[in-house]
């Protein structure tokens, strides 16, 4: 089943990145082509996930169907395609288990998305690593417990959320962030998380952007 979703995840990504190298050799037309991909997705981000943990002994309806709305279109002129980061599905599971750790009694989708985007933005600060799983399991960054389960709705959401980064990456503007750049650390108490710029700082995040959600 893992290799089948490692494949799976490859494909997906591959054709994300030819799609935008397509793009821009063939500008002025990158906004249609970000509304394919975006289409493109979103379809197999459903068709995935509604297929990632099917017992091979249930048939595919047991399986919860979630979709999520993709973001608004808006592209830049240039694309950084050095910059992309497809995660393995490792490092996806990560995120899922310290997700359920750190917000599976959030109720807001928005507000659980925005702890897999602090982790991201600490990725892309660089000071705790370069990687998702070196910045996701940093020692006392968060709630790192490797044999936490993994949860069907929240692999989903982290799958979503990653994905958008990486349009975002790609170029493509107002991807959905529930969470700004500059936001890379939180507390909180199992049923909300409250999001700072510096450690213990006074300035909480005020949930001010839309919820793709």
């Amino acid at each position: 089943m893992k290799n089948k979703i490692r494949l799976m995840m490859k494909k997906l990504w591959s054709l994300v990145v030819i799609v935008l190298w397509i793009a821009w050799v063939v500008s002025p037309v990158p906004t249609l082509v970000a509304v394919m991909v975006q289409e493109y997705r979103i379809e197999k981000l459903e068709d995935r996930v509604n297929s990632l943990y099917v017992d091979q002994d249930q048939p595919a309806e047991s399986t919860r169907s979630i979709t999520y709305s993709p973001p608004p279109v808006e592209t830049s002129s240039t694309v950084d395609y050095s910059s992309l980061y497809p995660p393995t599905n490792e490092e996806l599971e990560i995120l899922a288990k310290i997700l359920y750790r750190e917000a599976r009694g959030v109720t807001d989708k928005a507000q659980q998305a925005a702890v897999v985007w602090c982790i991201l933005n600490r990725v892309d600060d660089g000071y705790w690593g370069d990687t998702i799983e070196r910045v996701a399991t940093y020692p006392k960054a968060f709630a790192w417990v490797p044999d936490t389960p993994v949860e069907e709705e929240l692999m989903l959401l982290v799958s979503d959320v990653c994905e958008r980064w990486n349009l975002e990456k790609s170029g493509v503007e107002n991807v959905g962030r529930t969470l700004p750049k500059e936001y890379l650390y939180f507390t909180g108490d199992g049923e909300r998380n409250n999001f700072t710029m510096e450690w213990k700082g006074s300035e909480i995040w005020d949930w001010s952007l839309p919820s793709p959600y």
